[in-house]
């Protein structure tokens, strides 16, 4: 199922969009320029990590790369982890070659503290409702 179109205000309408693989995010907020090009490889990269690795099991992506912005700075993830800790996490991803400048990954061993973020990526810095995309390892 395709993600929802942008709101006026380039986001997405709120809600939690559920995905299970990062082309439907592609297809939503297409690499149309070089920073995009480079984000889209680097979250791609990352979640092939998570799978393969056996990483995690969901991964919440926030800010302006799921908005209409044409050169969003990074990606902001949170990552539902399969237990490691976050600087286990961090190594492994970086050892297998995930681009850490380009994702900007919060990393959570329990669903509790995983919701929390995604609670936190559901609302602007204003405090408006916003969506958020899962992706599900």
């Amino acid at each position: 199922m395709p993600l929802p179109p942008l709101r006026p205000d380039g986001s997405l309408p709120p809600g939690r969009y559920q995905v299970a693989d990062v082309n439907e995010i592609f297809a939503a907020f297409p690499a149309s320029n070089a920073r995009r090009q480079a984000l889209n490889a680097a979250l791609a990269k990352f979640v092939e990590s998570v799978r393969r690795l056996s990483l995690g099991t969901a991964v919440v992506i926030d800010g302006s790369y799921i908005t209409g912005t044409a050169e969003p700075e990074d990606i902001d993830v949170g990552l539902l982890t399969s237990g490691l800790g976050e600087i286990a996490t961090l190594q492994q991803l970086s050892a297998d070659g995930v681009d850490l400048i380009a994702l900007d990954i919060f990393v959570e061993t329990t669903r509790a503290n995983f919701e929390r973020w995604v609670r936190f990526f559901m609302a602007d810095r204003t405090g408006n409702a916003r969506g958020v995309v899962i992706v599900t390892i």
